[in-house]
């Protein structure tokens, strides 16, 4: 029976995992497909600007240019921040884990108190019966 509670625990831990790990995919790729509307949104704004602006445009590709640095940091604090939401993620994983593991437990110990106090009762009440029918008896 106690292989039963740890295969029915386990298999309630890995069909959590799994819905877990779906959800923080599914937020993980609205975010990166919000950053890819975001630049294509601004693409479109930079591609819409009318002439007049195309010397500041040309002003601030030099800029860039001038600046690659700045690209550079720009990805490494997007990378550093991927790499923490990275660990969040592993480390609500893991307290989910423990206390849903825990929980199971739990609530496989009452049922097995349930389930013992259920067979207590009725061998009580088998055992009470006869004794119940005796006592009628000899009363007659």
């Amino acid at each position: 029976m106690s292989d039963n509670i740890d295969e029915i625990a386990s298999e309630f831990i890995q069909k959590f995992e799994s819905e877990l790990n779906k959800k923080v995919e599914g937020v993980l790729e609205n975010k990166v497909r919000g950053m890819l509307v975001d630049f294509r949104d601004l693409q479109k704004r930079i591609e819409d600007f009318p002439g007049l602006f195309a010397s500041k445009i040309d002003d601030v590709n030099d800029a860039i240019r001038a600046t690659p640095g700045t690209l550079e940091e720009s990805l490494q604090k997007v990378f550093v921040s991927v790499e923490e939401m990275e660990k969040t993620t592993e480390r609500l994983l893991d307290d989910y884990k423990v206390t849903m593991r825990a929980n199971s437990i739990n609530e496989l110990e009452l049922i097995k108190l349930k389930i013992a106090g259920q067979i207590h009762e009725s061998i009580q009440n088998a055992l009470d019966k006869p004794l119940e029918d005796a006592k009628e008896k000899r009363k007659r």
